[in-house]
């Protein structure tokens, strides 16, 4: 399993409060323990090349602990860390990199004229990686690492192991990490460190970066410790990549420092040797400072060197002592978390940041964000330990929702919910409140709002409301085509309705059935309705089409009439003509063009034609007749032409 620091194996973003920003460095661990600790570092600088750790484990003892550091990097400000679901393999092992993991604020660790390099430290607990029968390890960064102008590739890896045993001698270790930018002069003050023996080693190992050499370029940083100086340091380790370091190999045990390596175990550093014995530097052993000078300061080209994690080992009076302090965990965002350590005297937490009170040995956690936090617990001798803890706050989120509407009256709609947690924490989810399923869709709905919901595997919820629309496809429509001209009329109407199964028919105003298409008969004239209404589902959902028939007879003009007084088509019958056309006039004309009747608009039937002009019987033969109907304009662009059109043209004949 990997851990953070105790016990998370995968994943995810979430944003993270870190320590007080005004602490030049951050101490992230101290203890006292009859162990010993080794290290070593690699660097791949920009590249996914694959590395080793070489250490030195006494193979009686057991791990106590084993830190893997390594740092993210970005070139470009707006650019976020993107290492999240980055791989990186650890002897052979799988492990997700992932934003939570990092501990520290965003600093600078390069900076020259032209560029600026933005860094971020990360830490993974490979405890259960690492075995006291071996003392290498190798480590492939992620692939495909994105390069200069990309950031956010893995890099600048240290292996940090303690080993126990109860044969060993006791000894206190201090593990330091850089809060601060990188500068031409940048220092580190050591308090609070546990009683050291001045009489045997102090080692003090460091985890660097962009030290390129201290010759060519002279991109070294003089070293020293209370304003003595040690050692002028830079250059590339045989395994890393140039300017990716350099970095202390070590190991230390029985108050004794040993050098891996080129590391020397002696009272100075030197190029890629970033161990040192500084006991015979220290003036006050609880209080002492360490100062890095860039070694070219005041240079056009000035630059800037970044120490990232800063190792001390000790051997120490103080006693082992036993303490407990909480677990790693996750809680859910809002919610509170009574926090308890025990073993000390007095305690105090770092940061403040969402505790009740930070010197107290068991503060109340308000979950706002997720915290990386340290208590330092002192027994009753001032010796302490100081101890990390990270809570992960889980927030899940609902990203997204997508649907499928319902046709209006059905239960065919669909809902199907995104949501985030962290990767390790797997998420179900319900509708209104229901049982948990994995499948993220819900099927089967009808119009209606719905309560969304999903839960992680810690117990963590987030939901929405979602009023989920029907849409209404029915379309009502038909046509309708007379099958005479004259009463009674049949009309058929021809249902071409969309999206529909069920009709309602209505013949003027009265229910005509419930068929497809109907075929109703009209006896009289006038105005007659048809009205469809049609749905699919449910009648609430039924779409109505309309239509409004006139009954008209046709006219019926004869070609011929015998006015011979016998009572027998005397007169020139034109059926239906007032009725059709109620502002009628109808004009008829000799041969030679004369008008030789004209009849009273509107009412031709009480003064029908006789074939005579002013009471004058006409000559057998054919006469010309003009029929205005004078109906009004289409629309008010008809035009006058279009107008004249409407007027009804022949010839009668007078037989007798």
């Amino acid at each position: 399993m990997i851990n953070f620091f105790k016990s998370y194996t995968y994943l995810t973003i979430f944003s993270t409060v870190f320590f007080n920003t005004v602490n030049a460095q951050i101490v992230f661990e101290q203890d006292i323990c009859n162990c010993g600790v080794t290290g070593d570092g690699f660097s791949p600088g920009f590249s996914s090349q694959a590395g080793l750790f070489n250490v030195n484990i006494d193979n009686t003892s057991n791990i106590r602990k084993a830190y893997l550091f390594f740092g993210v990097y970005k070139f470009i400000p707006a650019n976020v860390y993107e290492t999240n679901g980055k791989i990186l393999q650890f002897e052979g092992n799988d492990i997700s990199l992932d934003s939570v993991m990092i501990i520290n604020n965003e600093f600078y660790s390069f900076q020259s004229i032209t560029d600026v390099r933005y860094e971020k430290i990360g830490i993974i607990d490979v405890s259960s990686f690492v075995s006291s029968s071996i003392n290498t390890y190798s480590i492939n960064p992620p692939v495909n690492q994105t390069g200069i102008y990309f950031g956010s590739d893995a890099t600048e890896f240290y292996l940090f192991i303690i080993y126990e045993n109860p044969a060993l001698e006791k000894m206190g270790y201090t593990i330091m990490l850089n809060n601060q930018d990188a500068a031409p002069i940048v220092n580190y003050q050591f308090a609070n460190i546990n009683i050291m023996d001045l009489g045997n080693d102090v080692n003090l190992a460091l985890n660097t970066t962009n030290i390129c050499d201290t010759s060519a370029l002279q991109d070294g940083s003089y070293v020293s410790i209370d304003n003595t100086p040690i050692g002028l340091i830079g250059g590339q380790e045989p395994l890393s990549v140039y300017c990716a370091g350099p970095q202390g190999a070590f190991y230390y045990q029985d108050s004794t420092l040993y050098g891996l390596g080129n590391d020397v175990a002696n009272t100075t550093m030197a190029g890629v040797d970033l161990i040192a014995n500084i006991e015979s530097y220290i003036i006050n052993p609880n209080n002492f400072n360490i100062e890095f000078e860039y070694q070219d300061i005041g240079s056009p080209d000035e630059r800037t060197n970044a120490i990232l994690e800063l190792f001390l080992t000790y051997t120490t009076p103080c006693d082992t002592f036993s303490v407990t302090t909480p677990s790693d965990t996750t809680v859910c965002y809002g919610t509170q978390l009574q926090l308890n350590a025990t073993g000390g005297q007095t305690y105090e937490w770092l940061p403040a940041t969402g505790l009740s009170c930070n010197t107290c040995p068991n503060p109340v956690f308000t979950a706002e964000s997720t915290m990386h936090y340290t208590v330092r617990i002192y027994n009753n001798d001032s010796c302490s330990v100081v101890r990390p803890l990270q809570i992960i706050v889980s927030r899940p989120e609902i990203d997204n929702v997508s649907f499928v509407s319902p046709d209006c009256g059905a239960n065919n709609g669909q809902l199907s919910i995104s949501g985030s947690s962290f990767s390790w924490l797997s998420v179900n989810y319900n509708i209104d409140g229901g049982a948990l399923q994995i499948d993220s869709v819900f099927a089967n709905l009808a119009e209606g709002t719905y309560l969304l919901g999903l839960e992680d595997a810690a117990g963590c919820t987030a939901d929405t409301s979602i009023f989920l629309q029907s849409v209404n496809n029915t379309l009502a429509s038909f046509t309708t085509s007379m099958g005479a001209s004259q009463v009674p009329v049949n009309v058929f109407a021809e249902n071409f309705s969309q999206n529909a199964t069920i009709y309602e028919w209505y013949v003027n105003g009265v229910f005509f059935g419930n068929s497809q298409d109907i075929s109703p008969t009209f006896n009289s004239t006038g105005t007659q309705t048809i009205e469809l209404i049609a749905w699919q589902y449910d009648a609430s959902c039924a779409d109505t089409a309309y239509q409004e028939i006139v009954i008209q007879n046709q006219i019926i003009v004869p070609s011929a009439f015998t006015p011979d007084g016998d009572g027998v088509n005397d007169f020139w019958e034109i059926l239906y003509l007032d009725e059709r056309y109620p502002n009628n006039q109808v004009f008829v004309y000799n041969r030679w063009g004369n008008l030789v009747y004209e009849s009273v608009k509107g009412d031709y039937a009480s003064q029908k034609w006789d074939g005579t002009y002013n009471g004058e019987a006409q000559a057998i033969g054919s006469y010309f007749y003009i029929i205005e109907t004078n109906e009004p304009q289409v629309n008010d662009t008809e035009t006058q032409a279009e107008a004249l059109e409407a007027k009804l043209r022949g010839s009668v004949s007078i037989v007798r």
